[in-house]
């Protein structure tokens, strides 16, 4: 019988984040303490939902435990959306793998959100903008099923959300949520494929001197911003000592 490779998952927080709330720290704490593989909500839900009878191997309840602890750190409590691509909950669970031949794979969270989903547990979309080949991190939203499947009953999710939403004049509702998720998710793709853009010409130019760096910075700026970005060499000689700093920085 083959054995699963990252057979113990366990959630780690980034060291830098800051600590949740109150209503996180109860949900996160709640889930830690439960075999959540084992709620009895499952003998209705599986063969209804999933059409299946059997119980959930331990590999796969221990996996769901800490990607569900995962996405109560990330979750917004205001709309319940988890800030958090599937790769990110992957790699912070300790569920990704790694092939032989060096290739990453997430498929074990993957499949994990479409059986979440087909649960009632959460609610996804996924988009890909015009004119690309990938898709954008997937919009995740928890349920009230969710909460319930933890533990939290659902005038204490409503009160927890109540308190969240107290500075908001109007609670967004679920097209415009999905719709901010991909329009920030496009803005964060467009600004890395601009710093690997500048990472890679960085790269290329790290042979040259100093006077050839710059030139072929100025070039590159002239051709993306266009020449009426920049209405004097002074701001041009500026713009390049900027962009000549930034570089360097990035290939450190």
């Amino acid at each position: 019988m083959p054995v699963a490779k990252n057979p113990a998952p366990l959630f780690k927080a980034p060291s830098h984040h800051k600590p949740r709330t109150a209503f996180q720290k109860k949900c996160i704490n709640y889930a830690r303490t439960k075999d959540l593989g084992r709620w009895e909500g499952f003998y209705l839900l599986n063969k209804a939902a999933i059409g299946r009878k059997r119980r959930f191997k331990k590999i796969l309840r221990d996996c769901m435990q800490q990607v569900a602890i995962a996405m109560l750190h990330y979750v917004n409590v205001a709309d319940l959306t988890v800030r958090a691509s599937v790769e990110r909950l992957s790699n912070d669970c300790g569920i990704t793998t790694t092939s032989k031949a060096g290739n990453i794979s997430i498929s074990r969270a993957s499949r994990l959100i479409k059986l979440l989903e087909k649960l009632g547990f959460i609610i996804t979309e996924n988009f890909r903008p015009p004119n690309s080949r990938h898709y954008l991190p997937k919009f995740i939203m928890l349920t009230a099923r969710f909460f319930l499947w933890i533990g939290i009953r659902e005038d204490e999710l409503l009160n927890a959300q109540n308190q969240a939403n107290q500075n908001l004049s109007a609670r967004p509702d679920k097209a415009m949520l999905i719709k901010r998720h991909f329009n920030n998710a496009l803005s964060a793709r467009e600004q890395q494929l601009k710093i690997a853009k500048w990472k890679q010409l960085g790269q290329k130019l790290s042979g040259l001197s100093v006077d050839q760096k710059r030139q072929q910075i100025a070039k590159r700026l002239v051709q993306q911003n266009g020449r009426d970005a920049y209405p004097s060499v002074e701001k041009l000689i500026i713009a390049v000592s900027q962009k000549l700093s930034y570089i360097a920085k990035l290939l450190k």
